[in-house]
């Protein structure tokens, strides 16, 4: 509710309290605190539920105050016109809309008030949620946004030069930023669940940083930062789970990616982690990954220098389990923790792998339970051949039937 305060009634005021004892002020300052904690003040956290519905919208906020009698849901298909939508008691501090299905394309608005007596008071945040949306092509901002039912698509647009959609919390479906030849920024600083996959091909800004995403994919989905020119840095700190494959193929200017709390790639289905031919890149490190569900590609990356796995019991579970080649430089393999089931097949080829790598390649797959059958590749290149116990391992597997090719 807002007060207005003419220069005059303030010339009174001071006047008035000149005049009063000690007593009197000490009753106004009671007065006027009373006042305020009764204020019709805006509510705040305006929020839409995760376990929303297109056909059950709910809200939530929080009441700053206790001098409301209701409060007012108000509601609207563009953000700018607003309407009445429904009226629920002052200690309410939630509602939903169930007035019928959200549409495909469509775009919701909500905001809230608190009323009594005297009046209503200001209105407290907006937020909005849409239903298998399609971007128009037109710079992206919908900065109210935070829930997107089924997929939404900004794509291969010329005039989409930024998203901004800084509230995004979830969507259901896909969400598809790719082939948009004049992208220049991205902002998703709160998404945290993709149902679907994620595309960020072509065109994408130098920097990708999603600082809250935490899962991609639910029955499937993939990850894609794929044919990407001017890309230099991924940073999913948070991510730790990708159903289906993770991909960040033909990013030629790409030197760095955080992705420190990435656990498993794959698991609801055949799932790859695969990354191709990002030649600026020189090391990757995956210090939380336990499980690769299907395959971990690694080929043309002719920059890479090291990579890092370090978890105790890191597995590759399908039988395609390395495809490595032409990782010129690749000299250093640290996955201490690496479990190899019997019949995999190990490709790092072409490579630079000191002894100390091949060796360590090898004690993993007569760890127990020693591997039978498959294939390990650690030639061509000029990788190093086993030394010490590594010779003697290498003779045991291929006693177990497996298939050993070192330089």
């Amino acid at each position: 509710m807002s007060v207005s305060c003419d220069p005059n009634d303030l010339s009174l005021a001071a006047s008035y309290l000149r005049g009063m004892n000690s007593g009197q002020i000490q009753a106004v300052k009671t007065s006027l605190i009373c006042s305020w904690a009764n204020a019709l003040l805006p509510p705040v956290n305006m929020d839409i539920s995760d376990t929303s519905l297109a056909t059950n919208i709910i809200l939530s906020w929080v009441n700053q105050g206790a001098g409301q009698t209701t409060n007012e849901v108000w509601k609207s298909t563009d953000g700018v016109t607003f309407n009445l939508f429904t009226t629920v008691p002052g200690t309410a501090n939630g509602a939903f809309d169930n007035s019928g299905t959200l549409g495909v394309g469509q775009m919701h608005f909500y905001k809230v008030r608190g009323c009594n007596a005297s009046g209503c008071g200001n209105f407290g945040p907006t937020v909005a949620v849409s239903n298998v949306f399609t971007a128009p092509n037109a710079p992206v901002n919908f900065p109210v946004l935070i829930r997107n039912f089924g997929t939404f698509t900004a794509t291969a647009g010329a005039a989409i030069t930024s998203v901004s959609m800084p509230m995004l919390r979830k969507v259901d479906g896909n969400l598809n930023l790719s082939s948009n030849a004049n992208l220049t920024s991205v902002t998703l600083t709160a998404l945290q669940t993709v149902g679907g996959s994620l595309f960020l091909g072509a065109s994408m800004p130098f920097i990708i940083s999603l600082p809250n995403l935490l899962t991609v994919g639910i029955a499937s989905g993939d990850l894609q930062f794929h044919a990407n020119n001017n890309v230099t840095s991924i940073s999913c700190p948070k991510l730790t789970t990708v159903a289906g494959n993770f991909i960040f193929f033909s990013c030629p200017a790409l030197t760095s990616v955080d992705l420190s709390s990435l656990q498993t790639v794959g698991v609801a289905g055949n799932g790859r982690l695969d990354w191709n031919t990002d030649p600026l890149l020189a090391s990757i490190s995956f210090p939380s990954l336990t499980q690769v569900r299907f395959s971990l590609n690694f080929n043309a990356c002719t920059g890479l220098q090291t990579i890092n796995i370090p978890q105790s019991g890191f597995t590759i579970t399908g039988l395609t389990g390395v495809v490595g080649n032409g990782c010129t430089v690749l000299t250093n393999w640290q996955v201490p923790g690496w479990v190899i089931p019997n019949n995999q097949v190990i490709n790092i080829q072409n490579a630079s792998l000191t002894a100390a790598s091949v060796n360590s390649i090898l004690a993993r797959a007569v760890a127990p339970p020693t591997m039978t059958g498959g294939t390990i590749n650690l030639n061509l290149g000029a990788s190093s051949a086993p030394t010490g116990q590594g010779v003697i391992d290498k003779a045991t597997l291929i006693g177990n039937g497996v298939t050993v090719n070192t330089n």
